[in-house]
């Protein structure tokens, strides 16, 4: 008695797609060479055979259901994924518009530089032409600072020689002398103006015939010293 082939059914995993598993039919051929009490133990291991089909068959409705459960999870997975890939173009064609704007406003910006750039440099050369000239003014100011402070030097000393004049010639007016015939006299005076003081002292002479006087007189301060001589005559 010959057996027929047993179809059974194996899992195979599949290396390409994630959570899902494939399942391939798989032939096993009897030996048809088998005595009668061969042919027992071949229908034992045909049941066998059996069990171990349904057992497979419950193993792939099993894996069935997990593919179809993951397809449904990718199903939405790639749902929320076109979405995005939309959201991303949208996203894109505004930021298009504004590169090209940036764009402008980087070109406008490029050419403001350009143009200050110029103005940057007749600046400086403004600026270095007023420095050179800042530097000759100052040094003409110092110049004539110096000549202001040489001509207020000079107007404080005319100022004291002339406070000291007028000190000497009050001093000097204050001589007086004795004009009798044939005395001699001697005078002593002091004089002063605006905080110079001097001294001052003459000797005078009178002729016996009162004809004739003579006196010469001298001041003295800290500008200096004055004098004077002088000499009167009668005529009739």
């Amino acid at each position: 008695m010959k057996l027929p082939p047993v179809f059974v059914f194996e899992l195979v995993e599949n290396q390409g797609l994630a959570n899902i598993a494939l399942i391939r039919p798989r032939v096993i051929a009897p030996d048809n060479n088998l005595r009668p009490g061969g042919i027992v133990s071949g229908i034992a291991g045909l049941l066998t055979l059996g069990q171990e089909n349904r057992n497979l068959i419950s193993e792939n409705r099993q894996v069935i259901n997990n593919n179809t459960t993951a397809i449904g999870q990718n199903r939405t997975s790639i749902s929320t994924n076109a979405k995005g890939v939309a959201d991303n173009k949208t996203a894109i064609g505004r930021n298009s518009g504004r590169i090209d704007t940036n764009a402008k406003g980087v070109a406008d910006n490029r050419a403001a530089i350009g143009r200050n750039s110029g103005r940057i440099y007749t600046n400086a050369k403004g600026v270095a032409d007023n420095r050179a000239a800042i530097r000759q003014n100052s040094a003409a100011i110092s110049a004539l600072g110096q000549r202001v402070d040489g001509l207020q030097g000079q107007i404080n000393s005319a100022r004291k020689e002339a406070r000291a004049g007028a000190a000497n010639a009050a001093a000097l007016s204050g001589l007086r002398y004795d004009n009798r015939p044939g005395k001699v006299s001697i005078a002593t005076g002091v004089g002063g103006f605006k905080g110079s003081t001097a001294l001052a002292a003459g000797i005078g002479y009178t002729s016996k015939n009162e004809n004739a006087r003579y006196n010469v007189s001298v001041a003295y301060n800290e500008a200096g010293t004055s004098w004077n001589a002088g000499a009167s005559f009668t005529l009739n």
